[in-house]
């Protein structure tokens, strides 16, 4: 940054602080990155600071890291490029208060993430099985409603939007 500042390049400059990935750090009794979908690896931050940003201070909204690319090109007054995904948060940086993704998606290897404020589905395709929590009720994690009698509508809806999903942007998958 003084570097920046010393060439006069302040007020041209975006500053970005992301990563990839979180870690459990003991949660659910893992302790490495890349084994679950649990908000401890796949809630990342995401901090904007230069021209353009006039939102301070901490935000709640879903994003994906895929939406990053539009976003700097949408900054830095182009175009989206033709047939890449993802979407400007923009809006998000000048301080509307709009919810830009109802539902945000993950994956690694065969696991698929779908996640909304109220609900996380962990959907393993081809598997009789899965993991569904009501983020609301268990923001830990702990209560797979999967099988969950009470939980069919909900893991139903989940599941739409997974398979919605993939049949988008995964037309290989199906």
């Amino acid at each position: 940054v003084e570097a920046i500042e010393k060439a006069g390049e302040l007020d041209n400059t975006l500053f970005v602080f992301t990563s990839d990935h979180g870690d459990c750090l003991g949660d659910h009794g893992l302790v490495y990155k890349f084994s679950s979908h649990y908000d401890a690896v796949a809630r990342v931050p995401l901090v904007f600071a230069g021209p353009g940003v006039s939102t301070i201070g901490e935000r709640d909204q879903l994003v994906e890291l895929i939406d990053l690319g539009p976003t700097l090109l949408d900054l830095a007054g182009l175009g989206p490029l033709d047939g890449a995904s993802g979407i400007s948060i923009r809006p998000l940086l000048e301080g509307e208060d709009t919810e830009l993704h109802e539902t945000v998606f993950s994956e690694h290897g065969p696991r698929i993430m779908a996640r909304t404020r109220e609900w996380k589905l962990i959907f393993y395709p081809g598997e009789p099985y899965g993991e569904l929590y009501n983020l609301t009720r268990d923001p830990d994690e702990l209560r797979n409603l999967y099988d969950n009698p009470e939980s069919e509508s909900a893991r139903r809806n989940m599941v739409e939007r997974t398979l919605h999903w993939m049949g988008t942007t995964r037309q290989e998958s199906l």
